[in-house]
């Protein structure tokens, strides 16, 4: 019985140990698909180690990223104009949930 509690508390040390951080765990390829008025869409957005990324869908856009345990911060530049968008987030799995704008968006690790 002892030895069986002690694997299952080394099991969990590890488990708490390797745990992704929020940077970690948003690095890659991630996708949404949405569909209105019966026509759906998808989008794509990508997560570089380095803090840059682009979201690609009808258009192509680059931006640059920084995430906090409380939210993640988008900010894209258009012909010297910088737009800067903030979301809650929660991880569940390979499914990334972003909360703030008019509906959650929902994103799927591809990656």
């Amino acid at each position: 019985m002892r030895k069986v509690l002690s694997l299952v508390l080394v099991f969990v040390l590890v488990a708490a140990m390797c745990g992704c951080s929020p940077e970690k765990a948003i690095e890659g390829t991630w996708k949404s698909r949405n569909t209105v008025l019966g026509v759906v869409t998808e989008t794509t957005y990508v997560f570089r180690a380095d803090g840059t990324g682009e979201r690609s869908g009808l258009l192509t856009t680059a931006f640059t990223y920084t995430i906090t345990e409380d939210a993640l911060e988008l900010t894209t530049s258009v012909m010297g104009l910088e737009h800067k968008e903030s979301y809650a987030y929660r991880f569940e799995g390979k499914k990334l949930t972003l909360t703030g704008g008019n509906e959650p968006i929902v994103l799927e690790k591809v990656d």
